[in-house]
């Protein structure tokens, strides 16, 4: 697998402007994950965004699974929050 959970949810993003807020998430169809709150500088832009990032690593298909979003608008971020989680719950890896 590319890496630890902690990594792929990146939990220790050392670019972040603050440390990022890091809780367990866990899904029926994936099991226990990472979710991560932070904010990302953007080389071309004073505008700071907000990322939010969910991951899993499912040992059964050696599969990293990531969903995430970032945008401008916090606000706009923190409306849609529950309607992301749940998507995030909707997740799971196909194998025929």
């Amino acid at each position: 697998m590319a890496g630890t959970l902690e990594r792929s949810a990146e939990a220790d993003d050392p670019n972040s402007v603050e440390p990022p807020v890091v809780k367990p998430f866990t899904s029926e169809r994936l099991g226990r994950g990472l979710t991560t709150f932070r904010y990302i500088p953007q080389e071309d832009s004073s505008h700071l965004p907000a990322c939010v990032r969910y991951a899993w690593q499912v040992q059964e298909y050696e599969a990293d699974v990531l969903i995430w979003t970032a945008t401008e608008d916090v606000a706009h971020l923190m409306r849609a929050a529950e309607d992301f989680e749940g998507l995030a719950r909707t997740l799971s890896v196909w194998a025929p």
